[in-house]
């Protein structure tokens, strides 16, 4: 399980202060690359960005606790104590 926070991150208890961090994550596509060991191929994908949450949405918010159950479960079943924060 990999996990990012796509949050400003001078919200995070510790964190170094930052003025006006806006490092949000927010993107209009998102790209992953895995490289493998030795020579194995790179694994890739790419996406479309989501569109800014709104509490208000129904489909939005419904989509946003699937994908918290989700996260929920791949933390507990790979014993992941830091990617819990929603």
């Amino acid at each position: 399980m990999w996990c990012y926070g796509f949050v400003p991150y001078s919200s995070y208890p510790g964190y170094p202060h930052q003025r006006n961090a806006k490092l949000t994550g927010s993107g209009l596509k998102y790209r992953v690359t895995v490289s493998g060991p030795g020579v194995t191929p790179d694994v890739m994908w790419m996406g479309a960005g989501l569109p800014d949450f709104n509490a208000n949405n129904p489909e939005l918010s419904s989509w946003e606790s699937q994908m918290n159950a989700e996260l929920d479960a791949m933390a507990t079943r790979y014993g992941e104590r830091l990617c819990r924060h929603h």
